[in-house]
């Protein structure tokens, strides 16, 4: 018995290296191990009276395991190996502590009823294995096509559990948001997010099971804020236990944007057709009260104080005019005519302008250094002028004790040209800036407000693009013009032609520039 100890205990030691490796995952060779338990139970079956012994039936242990590993070869392979050992310990001579084995005949016998037994067995679990990989490869497929479903749905998708933790997290809403699948399962979502009223609802959905619909600001890893739209539903278990919650959102950031966008420009027609209907009205005798007063100074002998009365009179009236205009100019846009031109000696005749202006102070510094190369582009020049001068005479506002302007342009790519405009001045005040594009709009009691609007409709028209960065040191505006575009045409979009009668007049032709970005 000696022989049995020392198997059982061989048995036992092997069965420890194989939960070692296994939770090792180094537990990769199931031939050898299946061969190994073969020997073993052979040796056991030997020293435990052969074709007598009661532990027969391990073999069948070791044929199941072939199965599942091999299938029905291996289980068939197994079964044979088995009787084939059987068949040769029936030959040998029974040990001495049980010398009264079957004869001859029986342990014939024995050997054939025991081999159908293993093969019986081995193709009934080899059949089976085989039936079982087939179902775990059709279960297989069914989860990576449900896992394809949910990546590839236009949303962000994810769940979580009834603490409010990520389990899930689809690839649209590592999109939106920027957190990997990584970085979000395991996190409670609204603290990731950066977010309280996600929690609100979150909250509102365990206690009550009725979904929550809602429209929230949250936080993407970068630190930008995005608008999304989420829904939320609960989430059940296959025995319909609430296990969680299902999450669906899109960001609605541009789409929010372009609303705004659309009812500013809604606001700016309605404007148009205000200003249609009363600039001829206002206009018409605006010119006689002028013409009235002028004529009166020329032949009134008017005390100092009365003359001082009567030039602000007439003063005021050829502002007010130059509004009117500026405001049916601004309604009304002339047609933009387009053509080949270079922007480097237009911005050198502001400069130039700029310098003859009596809103240029001594203490201001203007800077511009020319591109030695041109800068060619397809533009109405009378609006890129307009546009340079609105946004240079803002800058000169801006800087009231002096400072530097700084004129630059430079070409981007082959297709975009940058013009930047860099003062030092004071700043645009964070409130102001939902105002800014609104016609008429001023923090300054002699400006018209409607030069920022200008330059906006100016630098649209052109397919153009505005930047403004500002902050408690200055204000930086970049515009972007399209070198040429397949829609540009000599004639077409419409532009403000107001540049010739804002020098003229001397008034401001806007105060404060778009703010994109506050720098702190």
């Amino acid at each position: 018995m000696s022989l049995f100890y020392i198997l059982v205990g061989l048995t036992g030691l092997l069965t420890l290296v194989y939960s070692l490796l296994l939770k090792q995952g180094r537990l990769s060779h199931p031939g050898i191990q299946i061969g190994i338990d073969w020997a073993i139970e052979t040796a056991l079956v030997a020293a435990t009276g052969g074709i007598a012994s009661p532990f027969i039936f391990l073999y069948i242990l070791t044929i199941v395991a072939a199965a599942l590993f091999f299938f029905r070869s291996g289980a068939l392979w197994a079964a044979t190996a088995a009787t084939i050992a059987l068949a040769i310990l029936s030959l040998a001579p029974s040990p001495d502590a049980m010398p009264l084995g079957p004869g001859k005949a029986e342990a014939g016998l024995m050997v054939f009823f025991y081999g159908i037994s293993f093969f019986s067995v081995g193709i009934a679990s080899g059949r089976l294995a085989e039936r079982l990989r087939e179902q775990e490869a059709g279960f297989t497929d069914l989860r990576f096509l449900h896992r394809n479903i949910v990546q590839s749905i236009a949303s962000g998708l994810m769940t979580t559990d009834l603490s409010g933790r990520i389990t899930s997290f689809n690839r649209y809403a590592v999109s939106i948001t920027g957190f990997t699948e990584e970085t979000a399962v395991g996190q409670v979502w609204w603290e990731m997010f950066s977010c309280r009223t996600v929690k609100t609802h979150h909250d509102a959905l365990v206690h009550s099971g009725l979904p929550q619909r809602f429209e929230s600001e949250v936080d993407t890893k970068t630190g930008e804020q995005r608008l999304l739209g989420i829904t939320l539903s609960e989430l059940y278990d296959p025995r319909g236990t609430k296990t969680g919650v299902i999450g669906i959102f899109q960001d609605l950031t541009e789409i929010r944007r372009l609303e705004k966008e659309m009812q500013r420009k809604a606001q700016m027609a309605m404007v148009g057709e205000m200003a249609a209907g009363m600039a001829h009205e206002i206009r018409n005798p605006l010119a006689a009260l002028s013409g009235a007063i002028q004529v009166l100074s020329k032949d009134l002998s008017l005390a100092p104080e009365n003359s001082r009365l009567m030039q602000i009179a007439i003063r005021e009236t050829t502002r007010l005019n130059a509004i009117v205009t500026q405001f049916l100019q601004y309604a009304k846009p002339a047609a933009v005519r387009r053509r080949r031109l270079d922007l480097i000696p237009i911005l050198s005749e502001i400069v130039h302008l700029l310098k003859q202006d009596p809103e240029y102070d001594h203490r201001i510094d203007i800077v511009f250094d020319p591109t030695p190369e041109p800068l060619i582009l397809w533009a109405d020049a009378d609006a890129l002028r307009q546009v340079t001068w609105n946004l240079c005479i803002n800058a000169l506002q801006a800087m009231p004790n002096g400072g530097t302007l700084t004129l630059s342009a430079h070409r981007l790519s082959e297709e975009t040209v940058a013009l930047i405009f860099r003062d030092t001045g004071v700043g645009i005040s964070p409130s102001d800036l939902p105002k800014i594009f609104t016609p008429f709009f001023t923090t300054r009691s002699a400006g018209s407000g409607l030069g920022l609007s200008i330059v906006l409709q100016i630098v649209e028209g052109h397919s153009g693009k505005i930047d403004v960065q500002s902050g408690p040191a200055g204000t930086t505006f970049t515009l972007r013009f399209p070198v040429a575009a397949p829609d540009l045409k000599e004639e077409g979009a419409l532009r403000p032609s107001v540049f010739t009668s804002a020098i003229g007049a001397g008034v401001d032709t806007n105060d404060h520039a778009l703010q994109i970005t506050s720098v702190n």
